[in-house]
């Protein structure tokens, strides 16, 4: 029993690191040493996030690999100027080149949503990548629409809210969105979607 339960407080401890070690570690180091500081801080962060993923041999998912990546490209270029600006912008950039690749695949016809699907627990990846293509279009259009709305949130959050704040809101946000989302399509598939069928 106390092993079963040592266990359960490692992997959720391994998941914490995994997805919010660094709007944590930023937030934090932001209230009490400023931006610069912040973003060396959320580098380094992660930096051994994916070092983590490499140790214990987890794919890296799509979302991860963007978000790392617009996370190290914006931080560096703020840590080589003087008044950090650039990094606020990330959040708002991240949702704008994810939205637009979906809306790129509508137009050229290719259901990318399978691909950043292959992220989502393996418990609901079979049903939502079979092929039906005029499900995977309609579905495709609701993740343009909400990542363009979460864009133009994050805009707004860059310009009104400070640095640290941004970054906590846009994981919270951003995380539990998300989660409503796929939880939300995945009820409409599972119950009005299934009835159909039959």
């Amino acid at each position: 029993m106390h092993t079963q339960w040592k266990t359960r407080v490692l992997d959720a401890v391994r998941y914490v690191f995994l997805n919010f070690a660094t709007p944590i570690v930023f937030y934090l180091v932001f209230h009490a040493r400023g931006a610069k500081m912040a973003i060396s801080f959320a580098l380094i962060a992660t930096g051994m996030q994916a070092l983590m993923h490499w140790i214990y041999r987890q794919k890296f998912s799509a979302f991860f690999l963007l978000s790392s990546g617009l996370i190290v490209g914006f931080g560096l270029v703020d840590l080589l100027v003087r008044d950090p600006q650039y990094f606020r912008f990330e959040p708002f950039v991240q949702n704008f080149v994810v939205g637009s690749l979906f809306l790129l695949s509508q137009w050229r016809g290719f259901a990318i949503i399978r691909f950043f699907a292959r992220a989502l627990p393996k418990k609901i990846q079979p049903e939502f990548l079979e092929p039906d293509d005029a499900y995977l279009y309609k579905l495709t259009w609701v993740w343009i629409v909400y990542l363009y709305s979460k864009c133009l949130f994050f805009l707004y959050l860059a310009l009104k809210v400070d640095l640290g704040t941004l970054f906590l809101l846009k994981s919270v946000l951003g995380s539990g969105t998300l989660f409503l989302l796929i939880a939300g399509e995945w009820l409409y598939r599972k119950r009005f979607r299934a009835r159909r069928k039959k």
